[in-house]
């Protein structure tokens, strides 16, 4: 093979390398990224469901505190009428 070819054909070798290696280096972020992604995504889920059960539960207590007034109410209302 003539010297020229030889250098032609070891630049492509060289070149398709090089882009196989950045191709490769890509995927690899690329996956790395949407791992991450995920990540966040089930940890942005998970706070949003804690919030939501703290949220039901300060509900849960002011319906209960409300309903043990009312009731506190209507005993004392039964009692004065008693007498």
């Amino acid at each position: 093979m003539s010297l020229k070819k030889t250098l032609k054909l070891s630049k492509m070798r060289a070149v398709r390398t090089l882009s196989d290696q950045f191709t490769e280096s890509m995927m690899k972020k690329t996956l790395t990224l949407e791992k991450l992604f995920q990540l966040l995504s089930q940890k942005k889920h998970d706070t949003l469901l804690h919030i939501n059960e703290m949220i039901d539960k300060k509900m849960s207590k002011k319906t209960d505190k409300k309903t043990d007034e009312n009731k506190m109410k209507e005993d004392n209302k039964s009692e004065k009428l008693e007498f």
